[in-house]
């Protein structure tokens, strides 16, 4: 935890509200999420100013996608969904959604593992924008595919367009995934 705190200093991404050596209660509230699930993963600044994911060792970023809407359920906010706008980033190891700023509950970042990623359809409304939906399983202790946390409903708004680039990368990613698996 320490690590991740001295990360979030040099990037700027942590709120820095600190009283005689204690964290405050939005800062507890962040570090409960994160233990309980893939909120907030570390992120550092990217080029442009743009926060990105802190890559883990072996991790290539492939494809990344400005004017992305989640909508996701399950999460630790007061009415258990999330509604955001960012980017998305798809690596060969996972998918992670980013805001500009945290919102009041803290979110503003959520990390979706490519090996807990199942059920994922594209959708073509005649009315509104192109989004994918998609299962993923919590990170948590008693989450996962043999875990007992139900997975969280996820989808993704494409607003910007981009899904000829998009869904061909991720199926391809998941798919090598899958595979890797058995």
């Amino acid at each position: 935890k320490e690590h991740f705190r001295e990360e979030q200093k040099l990037c700027g991404a942590g709120d820095g509200a600190r009283t005689e050596g204690r964290a405050s209660e939005s800062q507890r509230g962040r570090e409960r999420e994160r233990e309980a699930m893939a909120a907030n993963p570390p992120l550092v600044m990217g080029y442009g100013g743009l926060l990105t994911p802190a890559p883990f060792a072996g991790e290539h970023f492939v494809l990344g996608r400005d004017g992305v809407q989640i909508d996701i359920d399950n999460v630790l906010t007061k009415s258990g969904r999330w509604k955001a706008e960012g980017y998305l980033f798809v690596s060969s190891v996972r998918m992670v959604f980013v805001t500009k700023k945290a919102d009041a509950s803290g979110l503003q970042s959520f990390d979706f593992p490519l090996a807990y990623v199942s059920g994922e359809k594209f959708n073509q409304p005649i009315f509104g924008c192109n989004n994918l939906q998609l299962n993923c399983f919590s990170v948590a202790a008693n989450g996962g595919p043999n875990g007992t946390a139900p997975p969280h409903a996820v989808k993704f708004y494409l607003k910007l367009g981009g899904c000829g680039t998009l869904l061909p990368m991720l199926w391809r990613l998941l798919e090598c995934t899958r595979i890797e698996q058995r």
